[in-house]
């Protein structure tokens, strides 16, 4: 869909969103949180530093259990309204690149050791939370600080590439591209 600014805007925007209906457990979460990292690093590299022409580019990747489990994925850019196409186009080719397995040793090194730190850094939340999934889910399924290590640890990239592959499905998404009015110039 693309929805008109008024004229008082100065910048265009675009968001996707992705949905893909999928069993939970602890090792597709923690393939999530570093398929999170990965994007966010591309994203952030190629269309905000190399592109030059947003202001901000970034993904919000999160599982849900009710009323059935899956996974969202929020990518938001917005940027200079000459390029929103130049914009949109990059983030697509940087979906088809991961989720086609294009992504190095070292991007995927980098993005398990970000999760990793994360994972240490224990909170409340980190604590209570597998608690409250205790409704959804066996306790050998718990996402426990120690079990989100331990999936960690035995992560590989096709696991990553694979979850990828499946949110990002080239003909299934929503997308909100904001633009300026005509009279905008």
């Amino acid at each position: 869909q693309e929805v008109e600014l008024g004229p008082d805007s100065q910048a265009t925007s675009l968001q996707l969103y992705h949905e893909v209906l999928r069993d939970i457990d602890p090792a597709v979460e923690v393939a999530v949180e570093v398929l999170d990292a990965i994007l966010d690093a591309r994203l952030t590299d190629d269309i905000r530093e190399d592109l030059g022409a947003t202001y901000v580019a970034s993904v919000a990747l999160s599982s849900y259990l009710t009323p059935e489990q899956g996974i969202r994925s929020t990518i938001t850019a917005s940027g200079d309204p000459e390029r929103i196409a130049e914009i949109e186009a990059g983030i697509f080719r940087i979906l088809a690149d991961v989720a086609a397995g294009n992504v190095s040793a070292e991007e995927l090194a980098g993005a398990v050791e970000v999760v990793r730190s994360n994972y240490l850094a224990i909170g409340n939340a980190d604590l209570v939370s597998p608690l409250a999934r205790r409704a959804y889910a066996p306790d050998d399924q718990l996402p426990t600080p120690h079990r989100r290590l331990a999936e960690l640890q035995r992560l590989e990239l096709a696991d990553v590439v694979e979850l990828a592959a499946a949110i990002y499905d080239p003909e299934q998404f929503i997308n909100i591209v904001r633009v300026l009015s005509p009279t905008n110039g």
